[in-house]
């Protein structure tokens, strides 16, 4: 990865977006936050983007596990429409094809409720490892 490229994954959801991020400093992606899907949402994208110098965006695109389209994929496709109107940074995107699971998995061993608290941020996580894996 190019030492100034920063990256955020987004792994859109209908009430919660994981973030992540992986800075120039970064080997591997983190999980940065998880915030609420409402009518602030791109505002409070902007602001992350702004904050952490966000070069590049990588939203996660579900699809079934034949890789076809669902109505999820539609929604996050509206989402990316919207979101290039908004932000400045180049957006790409990743499958996330079964990343809800392996973050659940990683955090398996965790209280419940702190399972759910992560869950987001984490599978953002893994399309932002994916991603680079890919790139």
């Amino acid at each position: 990865m190019h030492k100034d490229i920063v990256l955020l994954g987004i792994d859109y959801g209908g009430r919660y977006v994981g973030i992540a991020i992986l800075g120039a400093q970064n080997f591997t992606p983190k999980p940065l936050t998880t915030i609420i899907n409402d009518q602030d949402l791109l505002e409070n994208l902007q602001k992350i983007i702004n904050q952490h110098d966000i070069t590049d965006v990588v939203v996660g695109l579900p699809r079934n596990l034949e890789g076809k389209t669902t109505n999820q994929t539609k929604l996050t496709e509206q989402f990316i429409k919207q979101l290039k109107h908004k932000i400045s940074a180049s957006i790409h995107t990743q499958d996330e094809t079964l990343t809800s699971e392996i973050a659940r998995n990683k955090l398996k061993k965790l209280p419940l409720n702190k399972q759910k608290e992560l869950i987001h941020e984490t599978s953002a996580q893994i399309i932002l490892e994916d991603y680079v894996k890919s790139s």
